[in-house]
């Protein structure tokens, strides 16, 4: 059951995802290309947690042109613009909200949400969304170095 629910999560969190205007802002904590490592998930009383597949490497990459690109074995699946505001007071884990030019991105499993938080480190990086009625999602992401 929980498979099932699992492989309907990115469906049901993006047809939640909203449409905001295009701008021209970035970060440089969160540029570089990022490797998915897995997304917690839960709709209501179900949770679980989302993959990449075993054989499938997705990244995605956020340039310092505000363009980003998702891939599936260096295979580009989604690209586009992106603007990173800081919305929150200084010092918050919110503060900061990642706006797409596309209503999602999904790739093999992964779903990105317009208008979610984003939060970095050097190595890692954490995407979430968080939707009415009660569907939330953190995609996690570490810093990908190519061999």
């Amino acid at each position: 059951m929980k498979s099932l629910f699992g492989a309907l999560l990115p469906v049901v969190l993006l047809l939640s995802c909203k449409k905001s205007s295009d701008s021209n802002g970035s970060n440089t904590a969160f540029t570089g290309q990022w490797k998915w490592v897995s997304t917690v998930w839960n709709v209501g009383p179900t949770n679980g947690t989302t993959t990449p597949p075993s054989s499938g490497l997705v990244t995605l990459t956020l340039n310092t042109d505000n363009t980003y690109v998702a891939e599936l074995n260096g295979a580009v699946k989604a690209s586009g613009t992106y603007h990173i505001d800081n919305t929150g007071e200084s010092g918050t884990a919110f503060q900061y909200t990642l706006r797409i030019s596309h209503d999602s991105i999904t790739v093999a499993g992964l779903g990105i949400c317009n208008n979610t938080f984003i939060l970095a480190s050097p190595e890692s990086l954490t995407i979430g969304t968080s939707l009415n009625p009660g569907a939330n999602s953190l995609n996690s992401f570490v810093r990908y170095h190519a061999q």
